[in-house]
């Protein structure tokens, strides 16, 4: 894969002028190359704040080796209109994250109870947005479906430990690594093909992402 096809690339794309260099953990290997830390970028999760600074992206710290929607894209297995659609997700998910915007005002001072009140009703909104994209997507790809695809894009996780949650949700206990893998397999496949599914549906119904 080129550098130069940041459409392939996703949210490894070059950092440039419009993206908030925020505080992110140095790039590396960790744990004996379990762990690949790089340095990308995302769409600003806070309008707001994009509106303000005119810097529309927000630089993160990615482990390389745990992402499932960009190892996925960067490999040809979702087109790229699932590769939006698994970033919309991702988006929704982080804007409806936890956040420090309720306590402090940014320049390192307590925030006034009019800012408070604010970000809560911002925090309340994302909130809802979240789990109306959750709903909307149970209707379309299934309630199983919707929760990897949650799981996966939105929260991050690894692939292994969705699996593993799910078998311990469906078993009662904790699989063993041979089944973790299996099952893995299994939810990555069906993941890809649903997150197809729901692209397309989204198409038709001309749903902004």
């Amino acid at each position: 894969m080129m550098a130069s096809e940041p459409a392939k690339i996703g949210r490894y794309a070059p950092i440039g002028p419009q993206t908030s260099l925020v505080d992110v953990p140095r790039k590396g290997m960790r744990l004996g190359g379990k762990i690949e830390i790089v340095h990308g970028q995302v769409d600003e999760p806070n309008r707001d704040e994009a509106r303000h600074t005119g810097r529309t992206h927000q630089r993160v710290a990615i482990n390389r080796r745990i992402d499932w929607l960009e190892n996925e894209f960067s490999r040809g297995r979702v087109s790229d209109g699932a590769h939006r659609a698994g970033r919309h997700i991702d988006k929704v998910f982080a804007k409806a994250g936890p956040s420090l915007g309720a306590t402090f005002d940014g320049s390192g001072g307590h925030a006034t109870p009019y800012g408070i009140a604010t970000k809560l009703c911002a925090d309340i909104e994302a909130a809802q947005v979240k789990i109306a994209l959750l709903a909307d997507m149970e209707r379309e790809i299934g309630e199983d479906s919707a929760r990897w695809l949650g799981q996966l894009c939105g929260e991050g996780l690894e692939l292994r430990l969705v699996a593993m949650a799910e078998w311990c949700w469906t078993r009662g206990r904790m699989p063993n690594d041979y089944q973790a893998h299996r099952l893995g397999k299994k939810i990555g496949a069906i993941a890809r093909e649903d997150l197809e599914r729901l692209s397309a549906a989204w198409d038709l119904r001309g749903f902004e992402r």
